[in-house]
């Protein structure tokens, strides 16, 4: 019985729960989310960007906890600063941008009038 304690609790003998490392040490390393990047106002938030083969689009970036998609443009036109800022974008869009054949066409038809979005 207490063999069968062990493996289903992780109890050590003694009725006391075995050490174990801490949820943190066994995370593995990945994307972080917003809060790693800055705090405040969401308009000061940097996401890393990805670098994305386009004629268009210079790279893309996207947050899953506040489903923030933002894009950077290879030209910024004279009234905005090239960046462009998605809310509530769903994850399969974003990974879909990514594996478009191309991102430009996707943005264009999927993403630019579907979604509010601001510059930043």
């Amino acid at each position: 019985m207490s063999s069968l304690l062990s493996r289903v609790f992780g109890w050590a003998k003694g009725g006391k729960p075995a050490s174990r490392p801490s949820p943190s040490a066994s995370r593995p390393s990945g994307p972080q989310l917003r809060s790693d990047y800055s705090s405040g106002d969401t308009d000061t938030w940097t996401f890393p960007h990805q670098s994305v083969t386009s004629s268009n689009l210079a790279s893309v970036a996207y947050d899953f906890p506040s489903q923030t998609l933002e894009i950077r443009f290879l030209e910024a036109s004279k009234n905005t600063t090239g960046t462009a800022r998605y809310s509530h974008v769903p994850l399969v869009v974003y990974r879909a941008l990514i594996e478009a054949p191309s991102k430009g066409k996707y943005h264009w038809r999927h993403i630019r009038d579907h979604y509010p979005f601001h510059y930043v």
